[in-house]
């Protein structure tokens, strides 16, 4: 048998400047030990005009078993603290700006820190401008603690260094972020990030394209590009991910969707093009079509494709 047992508070107070969330949950299972079988988490948080500050924290023991649910994850020990502050000056021009910090650790037993996992220290400034455009810059210290065999540019291949289980990794990272007018009819955004990755160096450059020709379409593509590079020995890599995407309303009752990926790192095209009919309130009629092919030679070989129909009816009794 398994049985889960709990209790869960949620406080907002009435000017919703504080707010607080816990839970205490135990299982009981005949087939493990009822020793470390619960979850607690427990969430504080206080806004002001000027700041906000939080404090997060999750406790998993190794033996908390919820079959009728989904546990990502047991035998650990999470604290994330974290601080907003903000200032509004008296312009024309920036809405608000101010720091932020957010530290994150993860250790392997939920009732002491006795072996660290995982920990993220992050800072950054953030300025937000009237016209709803944005820059961001920070810095990021992280530790990894690796519990398997681990190739840091994922290629799946076999003739490869991998870093062993059991080594341990200091990096720091450095980013930049913008966006534009989100008001206008287009807008632009991106993210470029730099420095160390686990035993070599990474540079990550992010951007989207977005353009509203209202009231008929939506057009917008996704571009991500990871430059890795690593020891000799280990596999130094650049992925590039192209996503398309495309939304057409031709009226109230008939919408198109398209998307396209080109994944540089799977070597894979992938196409998913959807129609929709809304017949009745809340009930609509879907017809889908996918397809993908492996770009990895010099012919595109297809590896998958379907044509998929769904009926949904809303029965309002």
């Amino acid at each position: 048998h398994n049985r889960v047992a709990g209790l869960d508070f949620n406080l907002r107070s009435a000017d919703d400047s504080w707010r607080v969330l816990t839970f205490y949950h135990r299982s009981f299972d005949s087939e493990v030990g009822n020793d470390q079988a619960f979850a607690h988490g427990a969430f504080v948080g206080y806004n002001h005009r000027n700041f906000f500050i939080g404090w997060n924290h999750e406790m998993v023991g190794e033996n908390y078993n919820a079959a009728t649910g989904f546990v990502r994850r047991t035998g650990y020990l999470r604290f994330e603290p974290f601080v907003r502050v903000s200032f509004f000056p008296q312009n024309s021009v920036v809405q608000q700006h101010g720091p932020r910090l957010r530290f994150d650790q993860f250790a392997d037993d939920p009732l002491q820190i006795d072996t660290i996992l995982d920990r993220r220290l992050g800072a950054s400034y953030r300025v937000n401008f009237l016209n709803t455009s944005e820059v961001e810059a920070g810095y990021d210290y992280n530790f990894t603690l690796l519990f398997n065999d681990f190739d840091p540019a994922n290629t799946g291949s076999d003739t490869v260094a991998e870093l062993p289980a059991g080594s341990a990794y200091n990096y720091h990272r450095y980013f930049f972020r913008g966006r534009t007018d989100r008001r206008n009819w287009w807008n632009l955004e991106g993210r470029v990030s730099w420095g160390q990755y686990f035993n070599g160096t990474r540079v990550e450059v992010q951007g989207s394209a977005n353009m509203r020709l209202q009231p008929y379409a939506n057009l917008g593509v996704n571009v991500n590009y990871n430059r890795i590079r690593l020891p000799e020995g280990f596999a130094s890599v650049d992925y590039w991910l192209i996503a398309p995407r495309l939304d057409v309303t031709f009226s109230d009752e008939i919408f198109w969707t398209t998307f396209v990926q080109l994944n540089g790192q799977n070597q894979n095209l992938g196409l998913n093009t959807r129609l929709q009919w809304r017949y009745a309130p809340v009930s609509d009629f879907f017809l889908v079509y996918t397809d993908n092919y492996n770009t990895g030679g010099p012919e595109w070989i297809p590896r998958q494709r379907g044509i998929v129909a769904k009926l949904t009816y809303w029965l309002n009794i």
